[in-house]
């Protein structure tokens, strides 16, 4: 039974201190829970993007590629609507760790074709909506506190 569930922000131990699975791990537990769908957002590179990519096809189960980074506008997590959008995510995760910088808004706008955006931060909402326009999405996290929950 494949469910409609998406795990968008996973991470895998090449997010140094901040995932620990194995991308086979990742993917042999969404198999078995039935999942057909994956994200892997590693933190501010695309190490483990191709593995990922060829093995998700092996179980059959649909790969998001996709990273989050620190930008101007906040922290945002970007997933490739396809081959170009993928271009511009290596685009995004050099200029946040060759240049070791966050990326402008003027370059967010410059490399936001093929891209859908997840914004966690509400500062530059106009601004973001502006570059990314309908591939624009807000996430939500919960952080534990009840009083902030909905």
């Amino acid at each position: 039974m494949v469910t409609n569930f998406v795990p968008l922000r996973c991470r895998s131990n090449f997010s140094f201190l901040h995932g620990v699975s194995r991308i086979d791990q990742l993917l042999d537990r969404a198999a078995r829970t039935g999942i057909g769908a994956l994200g892997l957002a590693e933190l501010g590179g695309m190490y483990g993007t191709i593995q990922f990519y060829q093995k998700a096809l092996e179980y059959s189960i649909k790969p998001l590629i996709g990273m989050e980074i620190e930008t101007e506008a906040g922290k945002i997590l970007f997933f490739s609507i396809n081959f170009d959008g993928y271009g511009n995510l290596c685009r995004l995760s050099t200029i946040d760790k060759l240049y070791d910088r966050t990326p402008s808004l003027e370059e967010l706008s410059s490399y936001s074709k093929n891209l859908v955006a997840v914004a966690f931060e509400t500062n530059r909402i106009e601004v973001l909506k502006d570059i990314f326009g309908d591939n624009l999405y807000f996430g939500l996290v919960n952080n534990g506190d009840i009083s902030s929950r909905i």
